[in-house]
């Protein structure tokens, strides 16, 4: 059964793809097509959809489970979409393996990057979100772009923390 959500998965796609290029200057990253990438961001990638598809299964049941619970307790499935989110902004991306997953991979795609010329590195947001929709993988998409903005950060040096 397709997971049950309550939001624009283009707008999703469209906001966290694009949110990165408000605090990072020109040396961010480019975005590059899997067939274009280098080898090591090609089997990070192979890395992260297995880690991704064990921690979707493991927010995705949840999240129904908790739907379930409140169907069955009298909501509508609207209603009950509505009641996650008061507690769970990000629904089942809110999920804590769903963070770590994000963070690890996004700061794993910036040490390959660091090891390669900067027109060759690629930005993380490619990495994690649009290589999953050429993948053809509409679930995992569906996971992400839930999420409200990447939990990550810049620190005082503007590096990814």
């Amino acid at each position: 059964m397709a997971m049950r959500i309550d939001h624009s998965v283009e707008l999703g796609l469209n906001r966290l793809l694009n949110a990165p290029q408000d605090v990072v200057g020109p040396d961010h990253g480019i975005r590059l097509s899997r067939r274009e990438a280098s080898a090591a961001y090609r089997s990070l990638f192979k890395a992260y959809l297995a880690d991704l598809q064990e921690t979707f299964e493991v927010a995705s049941e949840i999240w129904e489970a908790g739907l379930d619970e409140l169907v069955d307790g009298g909501l509508t499935v609207n209603q009950a979409i509505t009641a996650q989110l008061d507690d769970a902004a990000a629904g089942p991306a809110n999920h804590p393996a769903v963070v770590w997953l994000v963070r690890e991979y996004w700061l794993r795609c910036v040490a390959v990057g660091e090891t390669l010329p900067a027109a060759d590195r690629l930005a993380p947001e490619v990495f994690l979100l649009q290589w999953v929709v050429d993948e053809g993988n509409k679930e995992y998409v569906e996971l992400l772009t839930a999420m409200p903005y990447w939990p990550i950060g810049l620190d005082e040096n503007g590096r990814w923390c």
